[in-house]
């Protein structure tokens, strides 16, 4: 601890230690001078032959100097004062560096952020990987969808999976904006496993019956901006479509939800006629909805896709138009 201590303070009695270095060169060069002439050269020899043993005396204060300094701080220091100096003649050039400098890490810390929201933000839902939507290509429809009747059918039939919900996207003008939401069945958000911020979320008696039940939740950042983060925002009735729907709940802030950047509203399923566009039970052929379920433990995509196979095969005869050419099973 001592010997640090007494570097510091070296630090701060640089001009003394100059001071002290060079009477001590000059003296050791003064013996070294008179050693020579006593051996019999002549003084200006003399002084010349202990120059050239003793070396540089600039390399040797600076040797000096860096055994009793710190010489990275120093160099800092000599490095900062430069700086300093440079900047003071030319200020704004300065100005130009530093608002370039603040611009560049203002960009940068902004594509961290959409990168850490979009792509690296964990998943928060209990056990994502075993989330997964059905879809089929045929020759004409990529990314085929599918009937309620479809959906009723493999809710009897897949044994693969612990739950199956279904949802069909819409759009509608709120306040002369194009919004858009989902219609799910009522065991939509437990399937996923998500949580509200507000109120509750939809449950199966919200879709029990076609037409029973007119009640929304509203994303989170719909809330905020539409809304203004309005804490009585539960039990108000909002028009949306056709009907006005009692808002029961908010999604907790940035809930990532599996494929619904972007989506505003989620309302029962069973209330498609509220709103333009298909209604599942009106138009019992059109294919709608998307369908997404839970593996159960134990049970892989693989066993899933090759047992839908065969189910539209049998479904779809090779015949029909809709006879599938290609299965998917993709993991939300």
């Amino acid at each position: 601890m001592r010997p640090l201590i007494a570097r510091l303070l070296a630090l701060f009695r640089r001009r003394q230690l100059d001071d002290e270095l060079s009477d001590e060169m000059s003296a050791h060069l003064e013996i070294s001078t008179a050693d020579y002439v006593e051996r019999g050269m002549s003084l200006a020899d003399a002084r010349r032959e202990a120059a050239l043993r003793f070396g540089s005396t600039l390399q040797t204060a600076e040797a000096y100097r860096d055994r009793q300094g710190f010489p990275l701080l120093e160099s800092l220091w000599q490095d900062m004062r430069y700086a300093v100096r440079t900047l003071r003649r030319t200020p704004l050039f300065a100005v130009t560096v530093a608002a370039t400098m603040g611009l560049g890490l203002g960009l940068v810390g902004s594509a961290f952020t959409i990168l850490n929201a979009y792509l690296l933000k964990p998943i928060d839902l209990p056990d994502p990987h075993a989330l997964y939507a059905l879809s089929w290509d045929t020759d004409t429809t990529r990314r085929q969808r599918f009937r309620l009747a479809d959906y009723e059918a493999i809710q009897r039939e897949a044994q693969h999976f612990s739950r199956l919900a279904a949802a069909q996207e819409f759009t509608v003008m709120q306040d002369s904006v194009s919004t858009r939401g989902l219609l799910v069945t009522g065991n939509y958000f437990a399937l996923l496993g998500a949580r509200p911020a507000l109120g509750r979320l939809l449950r199966p008696d919200d879709a029990a019956a076609r037409g029973g039940v007119a009640v929304v939740v509203l994303s989170h950042e719909t809330w905020r901006s539409r809304y203004g983060s309005d804490p009585a925002i539960v039990g108000q009735r909002i028009l949306l479509g056709r009907q006005r729907f009692e808002v029961v709940g908010v999604t907790e802030p940035h809930a990532y939800l599996p494929n619904q950047e972007g989506v505003s509203f989620w309302a029962p399923l069973t209330m498609s006629g509220a709103f333009p566009g298909v209604d599942p039970w009106s138009e019992p052929d059109a294919a709608s909805l998307v369908v997404v379920g839970r593996l159960r433990q134990g049970v892989t995509a693989a066993s899933v896709r090759a047992w839908l196979e065969v189910w539209l095969r049998q479904r779809f005869p090779t015949t029909s138009d809709a006879a599938p050419v290609a299965v998917h099973i993709d993991s939300l």
